[in-house]
């Protein structure tokens, strides 16, 4: 029974985010009930438990800093906090950060990079389906999502014009993928990393744009001086490869330059400094234990003066405005113990950073599926030898 709970515990997981945009429960995805649903029995059979001892230090730091931030906000009387909001927050942290206290011992690592592999070729030409779709006839089917469970937002909002296959928007979809790109690489599978790559582009996220471009720079350095003809090899056919999309697809380069361009030239909606201007409305202890997770909204309409213009936090600017300085110093210690860690490739690490650095992702289904993919990179790369037909079969 126990294999049996680590296999479909394992694909659950590598599916996660695809499941996390279903609402089964209040305040509780899919997603997040099918993992504890086989977590919890899994954790009382296992004998010889094995921690994660810096997700155990990071969820304490992350409730103690929640508690005292609530208590002074209490004391001081801050009309703004909501308290229930506050409660259903320390549940949405607990849900996502315990498992990963755990969970990883009980991934079956050839079943999840099969499965991620698997479900990744299926979104990614669906994903391609919908763009070659909308190229031709000026539309695509956008609605490939399950019947039988509301997803959480309305799917008339979805977009018209970026295909985000069984995802809500173009910027999940990139999140799915990007590790599977990166097991590719790892794994030298030249037909998923094509194609992986091209759904990347025809997705139109400029996150996944520019971390499908590092990833390829850090993979070509990481080959080494021994494997020269390799690089130079894939180097050439990806040169070549840009240059046949451009020529034939140029809508592809144009869109994501033109999202690259407005967010340097601040035209965008700012996901990288500009809730850095919400600081200055903060008090020293809001500084220091910030305004608690999803506090934000409430905080700017009784204190700030921003309207409708609020702008979009990424993960890293969240952390700090949620949990203060506090907060923030001790997600650097983690990321730092994790890159300690790390004892092959560091690709699974910089696709987190570079999500965290783009997108509000905390503690939320991509942050699930991008930390275990972190935990579990020495494994995955251990396992570089698996043939095509074991992965495929």
């Amino acid at each position: 029974m126990q294999k049996k709970l680590e296999i479909i515990i394992s694909v659950i997981i590598a599916i996660f985010p695809a499941l996390a945009i279903y609402i089964f429960l209040p305040g509780t995805s899919l997603a997040s009930v099918l993992l504890w649903l086989c977590f919890i029995p899994l954790f009382f059979l296992e004998k010889n438990k094995e921690f994660n001892y810096d997700e155990i230090c990071f969820l304490f730091c992350i409730i103690l800093i929640s508690i005292l931030s609530a208590l002074i906000h209490m004391m001081v009387g801050a009309e703004w906090f909501d308290f229930v909001l506050f409660y259903h927050n320390m549940y949405s942290i607990a849900i996502c950060l315990i498992p990963l206290c755990f969970v990883t011992n009980f991934i079956n690592v050839q079943f999840f990079v099969k499965t991620v592999l698997v479900f990744g070729f299926i979104a990614s030409s669906i994903l391609i389906w919908q763009w070659f779709s909308f190229f031709f006839t000026g539309s695509f089917e956008k609605d490939f999502f399950m019947p039988w469970f509301e997803i959480n937002r309305d799917l008339d909002t979805l977009s018209k014009y970026r295909p985000s296959s069984f995802f809500t928007e173009p910027a999940h979809f990139a999140i799915y993928i990007l590790p599977a790109f990166q097991i590719a690489l790892i794994y030298k599978k030249k037909i998923f990393i094509y194609l992986f790559a091209i759904s990347i582009l025809f997705s139109g996220s400029s996150t996944g744009f520019i971390l499908l471009a590092v990833l390829l720079v850090y993979h070509l350095y990481h080959v080494g001086t021994k494997k020269w003809y390799i690089a130079l090899l894939g180097f050439i056919l990806l040169l070549a490869s840009i240059y046949i999309i451009y020529v034939l697809f140029p809508e592809v380069f144009m869109n994501n330059f033109d999202k690259l361009e407005s967010v340097e030239s601040g035209k965008s909606d700012s996901r990288l400094l500009g809730p850095l201007k919400y600081l200055s409305l903060f008090f020293s202890y809001d500084h220091l234990w910030g305004i608690s997770l999803n506090q934000l909204d409430n905080f700017l309409n009784m204190v700030g003066s921003f309207g409708s213009t609020k702008n979009y936090a990424n993960a890293a600017i969240y952390m700090y405005i949620s949990f203060g300085v506090t907060g923030f110093v001790s997600f650097l210690i983690y990321i730092v113990k994790k890159w300690l860690r790390i004892n092959t490739s560091y690709g699974f690490l910089l696709i987190f950073l570079g999500i965290i650095c783009s997108d509000q992702i905390l503690f939320n289904g991509n942050y699930f599926y991008l930390v275990i993919f972190v935990l579990l990179t020495d494994k995955i790369c251990k396992n570089e030898k698996m043939d095509y037909e074991e992965l495929c079969s």
